[in-house]
């Protein structure tokens, strides 16, 4: 039986630079500690191997900080086997960051866009890869039979791409893992984990997803997926459990904020939707406000984020549209409020395009109905 990790898109040394500098540095310290909390996950557990499947680093450029911290790390588990499969990211070229480093004798960096493997016959096991040499990899590495001794415990780790069969980084689909014969794929790439999927031949595949978030497009909790995998008589044993690390999580949600009469009542809004949610310095929202609001009003977003100091960032995104005279058209027995009453359920619906679009024939309409020229506005 072996005990495994399997991470990927740590991303160090990402610049954050969507944040202010005392923030940006915040985060980067972060993406440090929680893998700092990897390491010491790997000891406590005693973890046997330890998967990475690329992008270990945001770009060529790694502080010297970093680098020693990634070594000193490495170092302190010399009974793990640390596997590291290349990515888009950080590509085991000419001048790869991999290169540069004096790497502890148990960590193994795949150099190759071809598959091999490393092989650990004290564990059983042995372990496949590639890896990306530049930017991109518009190959699949897995187009045929891979596996040499189904009576080992053999896993994969790599950076690929699922989700697009033209994809720029590594195309890879289930028929490939299908065929190929892993009893665990440790893929990297895609930032959201969406869990452990087993596949028909028995073997499992996962996305780990990132280590920690780093903007609105990787949001929710982030982690790592650990693993006990055992093979007797080639018949497989495997249970996995994800272990969220985030220090921060990133939020996108949207508020209705229909009736409200002033920016003081978004905010009264916003700050009670804050506390029902129970959201605090952990969390960086990107809050959507949407509804019917009186053209009268315009939403001052910068405002409303200046006010609300209990999050680690906010993000307040506009998407409100005018109501045109709804009380009076409410009311209105003429055609107008007739044409009102049949465009309110779209003016409403929880689909923003039809909203929009609903709200432009309703100015349209009452123009038209008013005598006016449509063709004056804009």
């Amino acid at each position: 039986m072996i005990r495994m990790i399997h991470t990927a898109d740590l991303h160090l040394d990402s610049p954050f630079a969507m944040l202010d500098l005392q923030k940006s540095e915040i985060r980067r310290q972060e993406i440090r500690d929680s893998f700092d909390a990897l390491i010491k996950l790997a000891y406590s557990t005693r973890t046997d191997i330890m998967l990475i499947a690329g992008d270990l680093f945001d770009g060529a450029f790694v502080t010297h900080e970093t680098l020693n911290m990634i070594t000193r790390g490495f170092e302190s588990i010399p009974d793990c086997r640390i596997v590291i499969a290349p990515g888009n990211h950080d590509p085991a070229g000419d001048n790869s960051v991999y290169k540069k480093m004096c790497l502890p004798e148990n960590v193994y960096v795949f150099d190759s866009e071809d598959i091999s493997y490393f092989d650990f016959p004290e564990l059983d096991t042995r372990v496949y890869g590639y890896a990306f040499t530049s930017s991109s990899l518009e190959k699949s590495p897995l187009c045929t039979d891979i596996v040499k001794d189904a009576s080992k415990i053999n896993l994969l780790v790599c950076h690929g791409d699922t989700l697009s069969p033209i994809s720029r980084y590594a195309p890879i689909t289930e028929s490939d893992l299908e065929r190929a014969g892993f009893d665990y794929a440790a893929l990297g790439h895609v930032h959201n984990s969406d869990g452990v999927h087993e596949l028909s031949c028995g073997g499992f595949y996962a996305y780990s997803g990132c280590l920690e978030g780093r903007g609105f497009d990787e949001t929710g909790e982030k982690g790592v997926i650990t693993a006990r995998i055992d093979k007797d008589n080639g018949k497989l044993a495997f249970s996995s459990k994800f272990v969220p690390f985030s220090k921060r999580v990133y939020m996108t949600r949207s508020l209705d904020v229909t009736g409200c009469e002033s920016n003081t009542a978004i905010l009264e809004k916003i700050n009670q939707f804050i506390k029902n949610e129970e959201y605090g310095e952990r969390h960086a929202l990107k809050l959507v406000l949407e509804g019917l609001l009186t053209p009268s009003l315009r939403v001052f977003t910068q405002y409303l984020r200046e006010q609300i100091n209990s999050l680690f960032t906010l993000r307040i995104v506009d998407n409100t549209l005018p109501l045109y005279e709804c009380v009076h058209l409410e009311a209105d027995p003429s055609i107008k409020g007739a044409f009102f009453d049949k465009l309110r359920p779209l003016l409403e619906s929880d689909d923003r395009e039809m909203r929009e679009i609903a709200s432009l024939a309703l100015r349209y309409g009452l123009v038209a109905l008013s005598g006016g020229e449509t063709s004056e506005l804009n």
